[in-house]
């Protein structure tokens, strides 16, 4: 009886994949693949011009994304004085306790 095979090791960060060849990551801010996929089917005048203006914007993109401040209010809502005491509980016992006393006075 011939002893069952090992499966392949799965391929890891350090690894290449069954096919040899490395995946490998476009480095870009923030560590992510680029995504200017369209940008590059639009013609350009000037490599270098077109570069710089992409990097400013990028750039730009960045310090916004940086700057930028939540839009949601996360604050406890704010507590109203007329709706703090029962209002309408306190005269039915005021009326209770007058009436019990104009009783005990019997």
């Amino acid at each position: 009886a011939r002893a069952a095979a090992a499966p392949p090791p799965t391929p890891g960060p350090h690894r290449a994949p069954a096919g040899g060849r490395a995946l490998r990551r476009v480095p870009c801010w923030g560590g992510f693949p680029k995504m200017d996929r369209a940008r590059r089917a639009m013609p350009i005048g000037n490599k270098q011009c077109h570069a710089r203006f992409v990097q400013k914007q990028q750039e730009k993109h960045k310090k916004k994304l940086l700057e930028m401040k939540c839009s949601i209010d996360n604050k406890e809502p704010k507590r109203h004085n007329h709706l703090r005491r029962n209002l309408k509980k306190e005269q039915l016992m005021e009326e209770r306790y007058a009436e019990i006393e104009r009783d005990n006075r019997l």
